[in-house]
């Protein structure tokens, strides 16, 4: 009977002591407790063969009624064994058969529970290649406990580091009658299996940087320190944030002395990172430019960005200086001089403004901006839109722009305004001056009268 393993996962495969004997200890003396020889240790591979299906699957949910669907849909997708299930480009698979798969592999009790039926278009989304590093295992009464790091490689080799999690297994051996016939060619009684009981995501960011740090990674939750002192240090600084690595995203830069942009090419910095989807909770909850820049009272002069949004990449259509100014990120005492920023979209809303496209539970304060601003929906002259939020944990996230001024031109179609298109920050002290435009009117879906503006 053929038999093979969904994931081949060499990384988990080191887990023996340095300290294990080998061989036969050959000696006159009588044997000590150095020299006799050990057993060796428990061999978790295929612990985590299971832990690292779920993470592919399960989108780092905990464990709910739903895991037994998402669970068996991602399995049989990756054996190419989803056919029986595909209707019109999508995959609904009945409650209990999703219950008879995923019983290999997860809690029974859960598994009784619910009658979720799922429904999911096929090809089901691009799985983020997620790897775990084991931190910490224990064997408590039968209970396999593992505390893994999660991270998402870059093409050069970086890391990202994503939110940390704790597994609890539980060992049994496959009887004849547990296989499913769908499955019948990939498994085989007898054979040591896993069934996970418990999933904690660790979503707390101190818990996080504590965990990383005690197992050598904590310089990749800590951001740096940049000065910045020439147009080339400004195009460097967008290629740092755009990397979306937390330690860069984090940093806090330093602008030395005034810099003209005049006929550089610069892209916008705060751009969402494709390494994973946004909506994945895996994901530290950081988007765009989350760091600190001082301005020191200096410009970024004649800044020029001219940009065509596209449909498919709706997180990256904001532009100005900043894409996407995010949690926490501060901007003090800076001044963007002669900017002329086009953020062009045909019937898509696209969001630009000289200092942000957007800005996001962000603090702006005593800074300044000057030029022109042209867009369709979601313009503005300081930024295309702003607004609060809240954090994973349930904390509000505020917005605040404090005496900020703006003496722009601005063009748009709907939802513009001299200093913000869309607002929902707390806007304190502050002025705008300049023309407003709203022409070249289209037909949006999302207006109820047609060729007419709004916002």
């Amino acid at each position: 009977m053929k038999k093979y393993f969904i994931l081949v996962i060499i990384s988990f495969i080191f887990l023996c002591s340095c300290n294990r004997q080998a061989g036969n200890i050959i000696s006159n003396e009588s044997p000590t407790e150095n020299s006799i020889k050990k057993e060796p240790e428990a061999d978790y591979s295929k612990v985590h063969e299971f832990t690292v299906m779920n993470e592919k699957y399960a989108w780092g949910y905990d464990l709910n009624e739903s895991t037994p669907i998402t669970y068996a849909m991602g399995l049989l997708v990756d054996l190419n064994k989803q056919d029986k299930f595909v209707d019109d480009s999508t995959i609904t698979i009945p409650h209990e058969a999703a219950k008879e798969i995923a019983s290999l592999f997860i809690d029974k009790e859960l598994i009784k529970k619910g009658s979720y039926n799922g429904n999911y278009f096929y090809p089901l989304p691009k799985y983020p290649d997620i790897s775990l590093e084991p931190f910490e295992i224990s064997d408590v009464n039968g209970q396999i406990n593992v505390l893994y790091g999660r991270f998402v490689n870059n093409d050069d080799g970086s890391k990202h580091w994503l939110y940390p999690v704790r597994y609890t297994a539980v060992p049994y051996i496959l009887a004849e009658e547990d296989i499913p016939d769908i499955l019948s060619d990939i498994y085989e009684a007898g054979e040591q299996m896993y069934r996970i009981i418990h999933v904690e995501n660790i979503y707390d960011m101190d818990s996080a940087k504590e965990i990383y740090t005690n197992n050598g990674y904590g310089e990749l939750l800590v951001g740096k320190s940049y000065d910045i002192s020439s147009p080339e240090d400004v195009v460097e600084m967008s290629k740092r944030v755009n990397s979306g690595l937390y330690s860069e995203i984090c940093s806090t830069y330093n602008l030395m002395c005034d810099i003209d942009m005049n006929g550089i090419d610069f892209m916008s910095m705060g751009k969402y990172p494709d390494y994973m989807e946004q909506y994945d909770l895996r994901r530290p909850n950081k988007i765009g430019f989350c760091g600190i820049l001082y301005g020191n009272n200096h410009s970024i002069n004649n800044l020029n960005i001219a940009a065509e949004a596209d449909e498919s990449e709706y997180m990256n259509n904001y532009c100005g200086f900043f894409s996407i100014l995010g949690q926490e990120a501060e901007v003090r005492d800076l001044s963007i001089i002669n900017a002329d920023i086009e953020n062009m979209g045909e019937n898509y809303s696209v969001g630009s403004g000289i200092l942000a496209g957007r800005i996001y539970g962000s603090k702006i304060e005593n800074c300044y901006v000057s030029g022109t601003v042209k867009g369709t929906v979601l313009v503005g002259g300081l930024a295309g839109e702003s607004y609060g939020g809240d954090k994973l944990n349930g904390e509000e996230l505020r917005c605040e722009i404090i005496k900020c001024n703006a003496d722009v031109e601005v063009f748009g179609e709907s939802w513009i305004g001299g200093f913000v298109g869309s607002n929902g920050a707390d806007i304190v002290n502050c002025s705008v001056k300049g023309i407003v435009t709203s022409d070249e009117i289209e037909d949006y879906k999302r207006s109820s009268l047609e060729n007419m503006p709004f916002g």
